[in-house]
């Protein structure tokens, strides 16, 4: 996403990149079905809740089903899978985690508005 993100998004003060809605159009996000935004959805809303409800929940397992559904979108192979895997398991920095934390949330919101939208 990092990646990403710095190819599309404007930096601001702190390091923090601006999303904007004619960044977020620009996200490779796969054509999703009814079904698949339906389950999407409901475990994005069930993480927010949880998180509402103690900021310190740990909504790991919830997050790991929508990595697999996601994971099944994109038709990554099991190599991708751990590639991918191998880059969101190492221990960030607590700035990092301040960071991913703010993009989480925001990418959270535009992931739910842009499901309910299509």
């Amino acid at each position: 996403t990092r990646f990403v993100l710095k190819n599309i998004c404007d930096k601001v003060q702190g390091g923090f990149y601006r999303l904007k809605i004619i960044y977020i159009e620009q996200l490779p996000i796969p054509a999703a079905s009814d079904e698949q935004k339906t389950t999407i959805t409901a475990l994005v809303d069930q993480i927010l809740a949880v998180k509402a409800a103690d900021p310190q929940a740990d909504t790991s397992a919830l997050e790991g089903e929508i990595d697999t559904l996601v994971y099944r979108l994109y038709g990554l192979t099991p190599e991708e899978i751990a590639i991918v895997g191998h880059l969101t398991t190492r221990q960030p920095t607590m700035r990092q985690h301040r960071r991913h934390q703010h993009l989480l949330g925001t990418i959270a919101g535009a992931l739910v508005n842009f499901l309910q939208e299509t």
